[in-house]
């Protein structure tokens, strides 16, 4: 990432965060295994149901919309779990196998969804796969290995960050700067006035007149597919179980850097990621316990 905080680069402070979160997880309690059901279920939810439910949506309204809408929406659908957003909502014990394991499948999964999305097959860059494990698994490991009590709120507070920061960073290299005020008011106002007026985002105005259109049908799909969960939750018997389904199946990492150039996922084709980031972060905190 280009932004400076003095003389580091956010992408290096980012880590700091990061490693807080995996290590709070870490923390909470010792590692178990997952029941194969609920492996089941998140890996079903999160690879098959919610990319269907994103090609009936864009579908729909592929012939009003910005053809790399459509694609940035598709490739964000079919990306791996976002680790980070689950740890640090879901105090659960099962939360760390279940989206490894969602992680694995995602990453099995990856040839395959590119061919169907881009015609040929992609091998996704084994550098940052071999990075992302261990950002995960030294931290995570520290945490087992010395747990301290962690207060859930500070997690919150470092996904919150990263949250802002992985957005800019996405529409940075989407070739415009847009914050996260900015991206509140496209999603809000998008529907009503079609054409938001912001200075930050002069470049961006007659593109996102007709993006507003697709995200907010991304924004039903998320929702719609969030509510199924809660619905179930609200049943005493099987609450808690439903609830941690959608926190680990519903968040969606970003897309790898490599596959999206390659298949052809830049400049206005970033909107839907960076825009659906913060709206799945919106919908799984009012999912998350009260701790």
């Amino acid at each position: 990432m280009l932004f400076f905080i003095g003389p580091l680069y956010t992408h290096y402070v980012s880590y700091l965060p990061l490693w807080y979160i995996y290590y709070s997880c870490g923390s909470r309690s010792p590692p178990r295994a997952a029941p194969a059901r609920l492996h089941a279920l998140v890996c079903v939810h999160a690879h098959v149901v919610s990319p269907a439910l994103a090609v009936v949506v864009v579908s729909a309204l592929r012939d009003v919309t910005d053809y790399r809408i459509v694609k940035g929406a598709l490739f964000a659908a079919v990306g791996g779990p976002c680790l980070w957003l689950s740890a640090a909502l879901s105090p659960h014990a099962l939360t760390a196998p279940l989206v490894f394991g969602s992680g694995l499948a995602a990453a099995l999964a990856a040839p395959l969804c590119t061919l169907l999305l881009c015609g040929r097959f992609i091998v996704p860059a084994l550098s940052p796969a071999v990075t992302g494990v261990v950002s995960v698994a030294v931290p995570y490991a520290a945490g087992v290995l010395f747990p301290s009590r962690q207060e859930p709120a500070a997690s919150r507070l470092c996904a919150l960050l990263l949250l802002y920061v992985e957005s800019c960073d996405t529409l940075t290299h989407a070739e415009g700067m847009l914050y996260m005020s900015d991206v509140l008011v496209i999603v809000v106002l998008g529907q009503y006035c079609g054409v938001i007026v912001c200075e930050r985002v002069q470049y961006w105005c007659m593109n996102v007149s007709v993006s507003t259109w697709c995200v907010g049908a991304e924004l039903t799909q998320l929702v719609t597919s969030a509510a199924w969960c809660w619905a179930w939750s609200r049943s005493a018997a099987v609450g808690a179980e439903w609830r941690l389904l959608a926190l680990c199946a519903v968040p969606k990492g970003r897309p790898e850097a490599a596959a999206a150039a390659a298949c052809g996922v830049w400049g206005l084709a970033s909107v839907p990621a960076a825009v659906l980031g913060p709206l799945r972060a919106a919908v799984l905190a009012a999912l998350a316990p009260d701790d």
